[in-house]
């Protein structure tokens, strides 16, 4: 299942992104239950919340209805990239993938994409770019998702390579009802 957000701009308004965040969530989990919890989640977004604050926090500690991870803190022993948006009047991180490998841990991640350096930024005033046609660097992740469960030493063939791109996300509110019998 893969959803993507935009979250509100304003730093001063933590609490919007969090109820905005909220929402979200409900929606992922409304329709894990209407299909099937062992599905992993992928949810890619512009949150303009940096790394740590409640906003952050949020989707990675304090969610009650999906167990999330940051790709990126993932790999990089939880440390999130120094930056994803790079403008004349502000640099620093906004922008991240969280996963939930599912119930059954199907979905393996392999890797993400590098992304550039300070050193490598030299000379760019601002973002967009030639090279970078946004102000928010395209972030990715690598995973397969295996068939069923698997057991640490048990090696098998996956069924799927799965990668999930961020550029400029949105989000489209989906409901759905649990049938009740």
């Amino acid at each position: 299942m893969v959803a993507t957000t935009h979250l509100f701009w304003d730093p001063n308004y933590s609490q919007i992104k969090v109820t905005q965040s909220m929402y979200l969530l409900k929606a992922i989990q409304i329709l894990r239950t209407c299909h099937t919890p062992t599905l992993p989640v992928f949810i890619t977004m512009d949150s303009n919340t940096q790394p740590y604050t409640y906003g952050y926090n949020y989707f990675v500690h304090w969610n009650r209805f999906v167990p999330l991870r940051s790709a990126y803190a993932h790999y990089y022993c939880n440390e999130e990239p120094l930056f994803t948006n790079y403008t004349y009047d502000f640099i620093g991180c906004l922008d991240y993938i969280f996963f939930n490998g599912g119930e059954e841990h199907r979905f393996e991640m392999t890797g993400v994409m590098e992304l550039p350096t300070e050193k490598m930024m030299m000379g760019v005033a601002s973002l967009p770019s030639a090279k970078y046609p946004s102000d928010h660097l395209p972030i990715a992740m690598e995973g397969v998702i295996h068939s069923q469960k698997r057991e640490k030493e048990e090696k098998e063939e996956p069924f799927a390579k799965a990668r999930a791109l961020m550029t400029q996300p949105f989000f489209q509110y989906v409901y759905c009802e649990l049938e009740s019998n």
